[in-house]
């Protein structure tokens, strides 16, 4: 795992409960380039959801249904949690996300509660990294 995977996985959870999607994925992308084998699935999952969500805001409800399946079928391996991160909130608020989204889709609408937006949860803190390991994006 590289060195990078902590930070990154972290600064991309405080993103993500501040409802910055977009900034999430793009801090959980740069862990990602760097990582092979089940650390990068497991990230490639987190950025997927993200982007749903992104979708979501954006008024794209049948981006989010496709966005959130694809993330939510990567992360099922990693349950209850992975890395630290409770997946079974997540995974279960991105089930009704995506519900949410297919009947928007149906009706036309694009507006939806921001109230019951997701937030990632940890399960355990981050195991200790050592303190020259480097920031997210460094």
């Amino acid at each position: 795992m590289e060195p990078t995977f902590f930070p990154c996985l972290d600064r991309g959870i405080d993103l993500f409960n501040k409802e910055r999607f977009f900034e999430a994925h793009e801090a959980w992308e740069d862990a990602w380039r760097l990582e092979k084998g089940e650390p990068a699935h497991f990230l490639h999952g987190l950025i997927q959801v993200a982007a749903g969500f992104v979708k979501l805001q954006r008024g794209e409800p049948k981006g989010t249904v496709a966005l959130l399946s694809k993330g939510a079928a990567k992360l099922e391996r990693f349950l209850p949690g992975r890395y630290g991160v409770d997946l079974q909130d997540l995974l279960a608020s991105a089930a009704r996300w995506r519900r949410d989204a297919a009947e928007m889709l149906a009706s036309g609408r694009t507006g939806f509660d921001s109230s019951a937006l997701p937030r990632l949860a940890r399960v355990r803190p981050s195991p200790d990294r050592h303190s020259g390991a480097p920031a997210c994006g460094d």
